[in-house]
């Protein structure tokens, strides 16, 4: 049968175009959340740099700047994408007598999603949280610890609905399990007057150059 070997370099350049595309317009977004396939590459991509150990690859830069795009007004633009944070309505906090922020009976349920994740709703899930967190404590590459704090902020940026505090509690668990390890890093990050200026801008535009 054909061979499914891509050339490096096409596949570096083709996700560049797609890092151009994705930081136009809320409509050039949704045509990109849309299109099949997408996503899910996007994403499988960036977890097998993971899972190798290349987080610093040129390639993954071009995917997690894209995601990050796509996940710009997410809630505004498509609130499908996080139906798998749906209440329960019969969910009712549970008690714990342990005071703190995060102990582990202190919170809703968070009502995870137990089917794998597809399409726009890749954008959201935890698995794709994980892999943002997993490259801010492993990646060297300025614009790709850009992408992922800027995804992650562009999730918590919503307007307060049920769904969406499910996901920010989520992040917020899991940041809190990370930070020990990557206060040092973030600070970095943050002395970076070029990432300071974005962030306070809440921009989303992260193109290939």
């Amino acid at each position: 049968g054909p061979s499914s070997y891509i050339d490096p370099s096409v596949f570096n350049c083709a996700t560049g175009c797609l890092r151009n595309l994705s930081s136009g317009r809320g409509g050039q977004r949704q045509a990109m959340r849309s299109c099949p396939g997408l996503i899910d590459s996007l994403m499988s991509y960036m977890k097998s740099c993971v899972a190798e150990q290349n987080p610093d690859d040129s390639s993954l830069e071009n995917c997690a700047c894209i995601l990050h795009n796509l996940s710009y007004k997410l809630e505004q633009e498509s609130p499908v994408s996080f139906i798998n944070y749906n209440p329960n309505r019969d969910a009712q906090p549970e008690k714990s007598p342990t005071i703190g922020c995060f102990s582990p009976k202190s919170i809703f349920n968070l009502n995870l999603p137990s089917l794998p994740p597809s399409g726009v709703k890749w954008l959201s899930h935890p698995k794709a949280i994980d892999t943002y967190l997993s490259l801010l404590e492993s990646s060297e590459n300025k614009a790709t610890l850009e992408a992922c704090c800027g995804a992650l902020q562009n999730l918590t940026a919503s307007k307060g609905n049920v769904s969406t505090k499910k996901l920010i509690i989520r992040i917020m668990v899991l940041l809190c399990n990370w930070i020990s390890s990557a206060s040092l890093l973030l600070y970095s990050i943050w002395q970076d007057k070029n990432l300071q200026s974005k962030w306070a801008n809440g921009t989303a535009e992260v193109t290939f150059l």
